[in-house]
């Protein structure tokens, strides 16, 4: 199995995995992961904004008591169970504190420190660190990314250690009394080791916190010949790739919960302003031109919900058909999470869309009530913290999705020849003719069709030159991403049979169709001329025909935000 097979498959038609879907057992721990971030978070928010390592360790502890950093570890944390679904509820919940900083913080400690020592650490390894992780009461710090060139080591005199040197940032989840990660160049092998602060030979350079680029503490480490046995080797020697990656895309799904969250968290706080601010003497909620702008948070927000959830699934399953052998459990997680890796860079990418515009719509609606000279500084503040979400561990490079696609045309692996065959005098279909959503179902496949011979022109006349293009290559990524949003969106939907769901999905659809079709339209005139352009432009015109959805987009808008009215919070 791969992924992007959403590209080839039927629209709207698969059983994904929805938030309504959720256990009881998960839907309790959203709920306690909600209250902790409501009543602990919060209140704290001010002090993790300046930094204060203290109130990040107690909150720490406080998380580790209530079960919610050892969700990934089985007793006796013998094997891993990655639960994907369980750690996107749990990152989403937590988005209601209100705090950028401690998002962060949690995705340090369980991405980035907690989830590669389990899978690679052994028993011996386990046993001398990992308690003290998972109870919250020691942190521990990873080397910055880039300075992973700054750490050299050789092995002892004895055979039984490597002396390491240099100097490099690391970054924290608290201020550091535990353990460290330095990744370490051996004889030109990447290698991850860790090894307790104290150390001798360890120093922290500059004991006052810094801020690192996505929010987090930082603190620069120098290393004076220290001498760390090999038994704390993580994974191997040369493994320091491997243990990187290792839960890349969990993180990526994570990581696009909290922006769900914080979606969430910027259409509450604009709807309380608007239907207490007052204009004229009318709430500003009720102007047509603020019903677009919740309406349009709300298109985003459930897309991106819709998709979180359905890669989620994805992973999850995947991981739990690994066998859990456990000597071999790192190379199979790894091997089951890349499955869907562009589902997972799709989400990411998506999401940061999705963040910037519910700021934006957000801050529309604050400051429509304020003087020119009054704008709102404690918004603008949040907004610039809303940043590190985006900030986190890299951006995904949009260029890369279609990089994916053209890998997995030419090795077969995504049957994207065969369904250009089987599309030829093909008309669309979905044989889901009586649903409501039947309309959408149709033009989506003809998207998808359009698309994929938008992909095959290009390779055709660029071949692997296709990648040097690259204002093609990243219109074609918008057209998976789009593609990927409304089916999921589709899928949902239709699972749920629910009026006002199948209007935010209409509304959805009706702006997406008329882009992508405009998106195409701009990659024909750069891929042909002559004839063949005009034979291009005669199919793509023809298509848009019965692809463009004929509706009254802002009526609709309209009613999906009075029910977001009639709710007073979001609730889809």
């Amino acid at each position: 199995n791969t992924g992007g097979r959403f590209l080839t498959n039927r629209s709207g038609v698969e059983n994904i995995l929805t938030r309504e879907k959720l256990s009881d057992e998960q839907r309790n721990m959203q709920q306690t992961a909600t209250d902790f971030a409501l009543n602990e978070i919060a209140p704290n928010s001010p002090a993790l904004r300046a930094l204060n390592a203290n109130t990040a360790g107690d909150l720490l502890k406080r998380t580790a008591d209530l079960g919610l950093l050892a969700i990934d570890v089985q007793d006796g944390y013998d094997l891993v169970c990655l639960n994907s679904i369980s750690s996107a509820t749990i990152a989403e919940s937590f988005a209601a504190g209100n705090s950028p900083e401690f998002d962060s913080i949690l995705a340090t400690q369980t991405e980035n420190l907690l989830a590669p020592l389990i899978l690679y650490s052994n028993p011996e390894q386990k046993n001398s660190f990992l308690n003290h992780l998972l109870s919250g009461s020691t942190s521990a710090a990873y080397q910055i990314a880039s300075d992973r060139q700054n750490l050299k080591a050789h092995l002892s005199s004895d055979n039984n250690a490597y002396i390491v040197s240099g100097s490099a940032r690391f970054i924290s989840s608290a201020k550091i009394n535990g353990f460290i990660l330095p990744y370490v160049n051996i004889d030109g092998k990447e290698t991850v080791l860790f090894t307790p602060l104290d150390e001798h030979g360890i120093k922290i350079i500059d004991d006052n916190l810094q801020r690192s680029q996505d929010g987090l503490f930082c603190n620069e480490i120098e290393f004076s010949e220290v001498r760390i046995p090999i038994k704390q080797v993580l994974h191997s020697l040369g493994g320091g790739k491997a243990v990187l990656n290792s839960t890349r895309n969990l993180g990526e799904v994570k990581r696009s919960a909290t922006i769900l969250g914080h979606c969430k968290q910027n259409i509450n706080q604009a709807l309380q302003h608007a239907l207490e601010s007052r204009r004229f003497s009318r709430a500003i909620a009720h102007y047509n031109l603020t019903k677009g702008k919740f309406a349009d948070m709300v298109l985003h927000t459930y897309a991106l919900d819709s998709m979180v959830y359905r890669t989620a699934g994805y992973l999850n399953q995947s991981i739990m058909r690994t066998p859990g052998n456990e000597t071999t459990i790192h190379e199979e997680v790894l091997q089951a999470s890349e499955q869907f890796s562009i589902e997972c860079a799709i989400i990411k990418l998506f999401g940061i869309e999705a963040l910037y515009a519910t700021i934006e719509a957000r801050r529309t609606v604050h400051n429509s009530t304020l003087p020119l000279d009054q704008k709102n500084e404690a918004q603008q503040l949040q907004d610039d913290r809303l940043e590190f979400l985006l900030n986190s561990n890299g951006r995904t490079d949009r260029l890369q999705v279609t990089e994916y696609f053209l890998e997995k045309t030419l090795i077969d692996e995504l049957p994207l020849r065969e369904r250009i065959r089987q599309m030829q005098g093909e008309q669309p279909t979905t044989s889901q003719s009586n649903s409501p959503l039947a309309a959408e179902m149709e033009a989506l496949e003809i998207a998808k069709q359009l698309t994929i011979y938008l992909f095959n022109q290009a390779l055709v006349k660029l071949g692997k030159d296709l990648l040097n293009q690259q204002q093609v290559v990243e219109l074609l990524s918008n057209l998976f991403i789009d593609i990927y949003a409304m089916d999921s969106c589709l899928c949902r939907a239709r699972q749920q049979q629910n009026s006002v769901h199948n209007k935010i999905v209409k509304a959805f659809c009706v702006e997406r169709i008329l882009d992508i079709g405009h998106r195409i339209e701009l990659a024909l005139y750069n891929l042909f001329e002559g004839s063949r352009l005009e034979k291009a432009l005669g199919k793509l015109y023809s298509s848009k025909e019965k692809m463009n959805l004929k509706y009254n987009v802002f009526k609709l808008k309209q009613e999906i935000a009075e029910h977001l009215y009639s709710n007073n919070t979001y609730c889809y």
